[in-house]
């Protein structure tokens, strides 16, 4: 590997916290609206004021969080929190539908 590459791998794994780069939408400093679960794996919620959630799945205001997205627990107690406490979040998206609808890729409480 050359060295100017990865040197600077390195100095973008320092930069702390960011979003993928796999992310498709992204919707900053909303509210979450409502959280649903249901028989399938898994969390659905909408944001305050998004009436689409990627244009992946089109007409849809959901997001989806499969249960098992590798940090679906963290990712999860990020959405109840900032539920419960009314905090604004920041969600991106993969571009991609998991259980019917936009599949979420970053959560951030704002």
């Amino acid at each position: 590997m050359n060295l100017r590459i990865a040197l600077a791998l390195g100095l973008v794994g320092l930069a702390g916290p960011h979003f993928p780069a796999s992310a498709e939408t992204t919707h900053t400093a909303k509210r979450v609206e409502g959280i649903l679960a249901d028989s399938r794996p898994c969390i659905f919620f909408t944001l305050d004021g998004v009436t689409l959630a990627d244009p992946v799945a089109p007409d849809s205001p959901y997001f989806a969080l499969s249960k098992s997205h590798a940090s679906y627990a963290e990712l999860n107690a990020l959405l109840l929190t900032a539920k419960a406490t009314g905090r604004p979040v920041t969600i991106a998206t993969n571009g991609s539908i998991v259980c019917g609808h936009a599949a979420v890729e970053f959560v951030s409480i704002t």
